[in-house]
């Protein structure tokens, strides 16, 4: 893995479009600039001659675009404008003799189309083409689908007039399909890119940070460092990971063969066994390992050949065991994942194909932890194992949203235990009836590299530091703690629940319920930069396991670009105001602002707002009315 694949990997996590030369980058500010983003890759391609048409359908399909398949409804509706000879499929041929009304009818139509995502049109200089009067046409189209549209003029200065009224009107023009094709595909990977920032991830309870064995981690990890060992023994491997609900199947060393036969006793037959490395590493040679051991005589046969194998290949080194394990069928996909560190952004995360497969594609997708659903969904989405796993009829049913799962536990690993430099899972098996991993290396930063020394992670994990328990003054208790992305559906139903009274003391103006739901606004509120902001939730603990969780309220700072300072504000669910739960919310906002290094919380309050008043006056802020009838509250923290 290079940097620079380590550096697409940020770009891209932080929603950027990354292009390759100058020209591209002109192109993508231009057409950024005029034309709405795509809502997929499917791309309708007009021209007026056939072969620009396929130059434009290579270079997207190229790209890593997709042709749009005509709808039914489409075709026929072509039919009654284009000639009987038309080619009835995309890309559309309007046929040399195309007039600016056919072009203008024919883009209306396909623009409708709702398999089309973007519309390319193509101008080639011909006997019949008008290419001014077709410009005019295009742009005078009015009510169609907010999808993007660029255009190819071919001919340069025999065309330039046309080329001109299409930009003068924000439609973008290019002198070559295939640049106008490849320049709608970088649309879509713009779009594709944010998209997955602002979609709401799903939330599994086994995927909770709160589920997770931190101490035992740590202490397997600590105890190999106090052994001087920066290599995990597959025990101590597979303990850690299942600390984060990662299992790997049952593994056990044995120095001999009768206690290689005893742990196969346990496991139950077959099994197989591997050649155990110095320090504990797996074996990685087909010579070093044995499967579908049947019986005791047969470990000891296999026992046996392992250690004669290791004396001739390695004289000079002691034979360490072998390692018992189940012969589990081998009956789906084999994965790989595992994770790395840069030394400018940290630890990073891999996946791909596994096994033999995966070292001969060189199968390997990275991204920057931690990962929620969404974002270990796209980082799949990139492998050609994916695309293998949709292409084929086998693929259909195999547990990729249990993948998913598993990144997003393997992430929040990789962050939260800083001592590990590089971990390897592969193969992991994925199949309709299993998701279960084979083997598992895991090698640690040197003993006498202290944590401050290690490079840092490029994106600030979720601050399980700030969870916290408190009770409301009739006794019920309430849990306390930072807002995720995953939180958008309780933030959906918190302000579904609030009064005009306060929504109006919140915002200092009124708000419609579908301005305040927008999903727009609600995933930029909770898919938050913890070192930029917080927002602090209180949750009540009174709902039964499993039932919907019910946020009682919100309380949030955002940090002042080039200042210690930060706005505050909060917002109590109105059923549960007056029951002191705004002060405890707004004590604990103040703990985990000055442990977040802010110096001074600032906020205004309407002048009505007498019961916010009172608060802040009560927990030290001092209060100012400058001007006007608003009121700035102020803290130095």
């Amino acid at each position: 893995v290079s940097n620079d694949e380590v550096l697409s990997a940020a770009f891209r996590r932080s929603g950027v479009l990354r292009v390759n030369d100058v020209e591209s980058l002109f192109a993508m500010a231009e057409v950024l600039g005029k034309q709405p983003r795509p809502a997929g890759p499917r791309l309708a391609i007009l021209s007026n001659a056939a072969g620009p048409g396929i130059l434009a359908t290579d270079a997207l399909i190229e790209a890593g675009g997709e042709l749009a398949t005509l709808s039914d409804e489409t075709i026929a509706a072509l039919d009654a404008l284009l000639p009987d000879y038309w080619n009835r499929r995309n890309p559309i041929d309007l046929v040399g003799d195309a007039d600016p009304e056919r072009y203008a009818r024919a883009i209306e139509v396909v623009a409708r189309d709702e398999n089309a995502d973007g519309v390319l049109v193509v101008l080639t200089p011909q006997v019949w083409t008008d290419a001014t009067g077709t410009a005019e046409a295009v742009v005078a189209l009015e009510g169609l689908p907010n999808k993007p549209i660029v255009a190819s003029w071919m001919g340069g200065d025999t065309v330039a007039e046309g080329e001109d009224i299409l930009n003068a009107h924000n439609i973008p023009v290019f002198q070559y399909p295939d640049m106008s094709a490849r320049v709608f595909n970088a649309m879509w990977r713009y779009s594709y890119n944010l998209r997955g920032i602002f979609e709401t991830p799903v939330l599994h309870p086994d995927s909770m940070a709160e589920a997770f064995k931190r101490p035992r981690a740590e202490a397997i990890i600590k105890d190999a460092l106090a052994q001087g060992r920066t290599l995990l023994t597959p025990p101590e491997a597979k303990a850690l990971l299942e600390a984060y609900g990662i299992v790997l199947i049952e593994t056990h060393v044995a120095s001999d063969a009768e206690e290689a036969i005893r742990h196969a006793r346990r496991i139950g037959y077959p099994v197989v066994l591997q050649r155990l490395h110095p320090g504990g590493a797996e074996a990685d040679e087909p010579s070093e390992v044995v499967l579908n051991v049947p019986s005791d005589a047969a470990v000891r046969e296999a026992y046996a050949a392992l250690r004669r194998f290791h004396e001739k290949n390695l004289p000079h080194e002691p034979f360490h065991g072998v390692l018992v394990q189940p012969d589990v069928p081998k009956d789906g996909y084999e994965a790989a994942i595992g994770s790395n560190t840069d030394p400018r952004f940290g630890p990073y995360l891999s996946v791909g194909a596994g096994g033999q497969t995966g070292r001969v594609w060189r199968d390997c997708a990275l991204a920057i932890p931690p990962l929620n659903s969404v974002l270990a969904r796209r980082m799949i989405e990139q492998t050609r194992l994916y695309s293998l796993l949709k292409s084929n009829e086998e693929g259909a049913g195999v547990n990729l949203a249990g993948l998913e799962q598993l990144m997003v536990r393997f992430s929040y690993l990789v962050v939260e235990q800083r001592r590990i430099r590089e971990i390897t899972i592969d193969p992991m098996m994925i199949s309709r009836e299993r998701l279960a991993a084979f083997e598992a290396r895991v090698v640690l930063h040197e003993p006498e590299v202290c944590l401050e020394a290690l490079p840092k992670l490029a994106i600030r994990p979720y601050p399980n530091e700030y969870v916290c328990e408190c009770t409301m003054r009739d006794g019920r208790p309430v849990t306390v703690r930072p807002i995720r992305p995953e939180d958008e559906e309780l933030m959906v139903r918190f302000h579904e629940s609030l009064s005009n009274d306060t929504v109006y003391f919140r915002f200092l103006r009124l708000l419609s319920r579908d301005q305040l739901v927008k999903h727009e606004r609600l995933s930029r509120l909770c898919f938050i930069d913890y070192d930029r902001s917080m927002a602090l939730l209180a949750l009540d603990k009174t709902v039964d396991p499993g039932a919907e969780q019910r946020l009682l309220g919100v309380a949030r700072f955002v940090k002042l670009y080039g200042t210690d300072d930060a706005d505050f504000a909060i917002m109590i669910r109105d059923d549960v105001q007056g029951q002191g739960l705004g002060k405890t919310l707004m004590q604990r906002l103040i703990e985990v602002a000055r442990a977040e290094h802010v110096r001074r919380l600032v906020g205004t309050i309407l002048s009505e707002n007498r019961p916010m008043l009172r608060m802040c006056a009560g927990l030290g802020f001092k209060l100012h009315k400058p001007v006007g009838d608003d009121t700035i509250a102020e803290l130095i923290l």
